[in-house]
């Protein structure tokens, strides 16, 4: 007897879903076949998919903290960097997507389903997902190192303690920043006599948080009466 495809549908819907699999599992529907397997191996395949989307989640995490002691010398490389937010998608999709229809399915009895193709679908989507954390795998092996060196730090803050400043240095740093977002400022000096706090306040400034956002680098540099004007560009660079 020649049944047609609708016919299979037909028979599935109205047996238990691993008889369906012994029906469409002849040489003459192999395609039908393949994918009742996806449904047949669907709990099987998610407990893959769980322990790697979690092994891949530690290898991640070993990254980023190795990443961290590095900091602030190295930095994560581009390609590394789009290769954890790949592996942050996929963990989330794991989680956030396919566990919360993994267990609706499980809630088939004696291996009936009111939904078998639903079921299906689930499994060959449980199946590419294993094939998608095995390619992050195997990019996670980068052919060069995933750590490069950083760029030079925008500025370099200096060591104070703020404990041991006096009020008038704050002030004097306040009227200074001033002068600063004062776009009619071309140039400011600081004079006094040595030991008055000109340097502390120059500390201040260069640790303030809105240099960065108004100064592309910061370079603070110790001239002495003596230096000349050339040694003082060769220390700044």
């Amino acid at each position: 007897m020649r049944l047609t495809i609708g016919a299979y549908r037909t028979i599935i819907i109205r047996v238990r879903f691993c008889d369906a699999f012994r029906i469409v599992s002849s040489d003459h529907v192999p395609i039908i076949a393949r994918r009742i397997n996806y449904g047949r191996k669907l709990s099987k395949n998610w407990e893959v998919l769980r322990e790697k989307a979690y092994d891949l989640g530690l290898k991640r995490e070993d990254i980023l903290a190795q990443a961290e002691r590095s900091n602030p010398q190295k930095i994560l490389t581009e390609e590394c960097d789009g290769w954890i937010k790949k592996v942050d998608e996929i963990v989330r999709k794991v989680h956030e997507t396919i566990k919360p229809e993994v267990g609706v399915e499980k809630k088939c009895v004696g291996g009936l389903c009111l939904d078998i193709f639903a079921r299906i679908e689930l499994g060959k989507r449980v199946v590419n997902m294993i094939d998608g954390i095995k390619e992050l795998e195997d990019q996670s092996k980068f052919e060069n190192e995933f750590l490069v060196d950083a760029p030079p730090a925008t500025v370099e803050m200096q060591p104070d303690d703020a404990s041991k400043y006096s009020e008038s240095a704050y002030l004097t740093l306040e009227m200074v920043i001033g002068k600063i977002q004062d776009k009619n400022t071309p140039k400011i000096s600081i004079w006094g006599m040595g030991g008055v706090g000109k340097t502390i306040v120059l500390k201040l400034l260069n640790n303030k948080p809105e240099i960065t956002e108004i100064f592309d680098s910061v370079i603070l540099v110790t001239v002495s009466k003596s230096q000349s004007t050339s040694q003082s560009h060769r220390q700044v660079g």
